[in-house]
């Protein structure tokens, strides 16, 4: 499992262990689903279309990201919505300012729609027994992370952790990351 898709991971080994022993998983850069995490992607998409919004719908969108990030919403799925509004509204200023209007930003709406929805069911699956008998291959941002950050919620969980000293976009393109994944399913010792 990568990022948001170790939970999935679990509830899939967890669903394995019915039939068969319990999987060890092999988890990269795991996360909670959170209301940190959302506020994140919106950062990012906001980030992404910058340059087609002003200064101040650029610090609007900041202070709601920012807003979602310091609330503790119980409801995940509560907050995920509050980020697809956010993102639609101001990704059809965008691309209306653009000229490309609402069948692009449709399109372009759709897979980050699609992956908030993601986090927010990921909100209802408690990986924790699954994580704790995982290895976690953990980029140089995972095993440092800033306490306000999604991946320090996880870190603590893990029963066993590989650090690599690549960045968390470099993790799963890693000559070293594979080398180690391929030991691990071959069974050998990681060094």
């Amino acid at each position: 499992g990568y990022r948001i898709g170790s939970v999935y991971a679990a509830a899939i080994a967890e669903r394995l262990a019915r039939w068969q022993p319990p999987p060890r998983g092999i988890l990269f850069d795991p996360q909670f689903a959170s209301s940190k995490l959302l506020s994140r992607e919106l950062h990012k998409e906001i980030s992404s279309i910058s340059s087609l919004l002003s200064d101040d719908e650029i610090e609007r969108a900041g202070k709601l990201a920012a807003e979602i990030a310091e609330s503790e919403h119980g409801d995940i799925a509560t907050a995920a919505a509050m980020v697809a509004g956010i993102y639609w509204e101001f990704s059809s200023i965008a691309y209306d300012r653009a000229g490309i209007g609402d069948g692009y930003c449709s399109k372009f709406f759709a897979p980050f729609e699609s992956y908030i929805s993601l986090i927010s069911m990921a909100d209802q699956i408690d990986p924790v027994s699954v994580w704790k008998r995982s290895i976690a291959i953990m980029s140089s941002s995972y095993t440092n992370p800033p306490d306000s950050s999604p991946l320090a919620d996880a870190r603590d969980i893990i029963g066993h952790s590989i650090p690599f000293d690549v960045s968390h976009s470099d993790l799963l393109r890693s000559d070293s990351v594979a080398q180690a994944v391929l030991d691990l399913l071959e069974g050998n010792r990681c060094r």
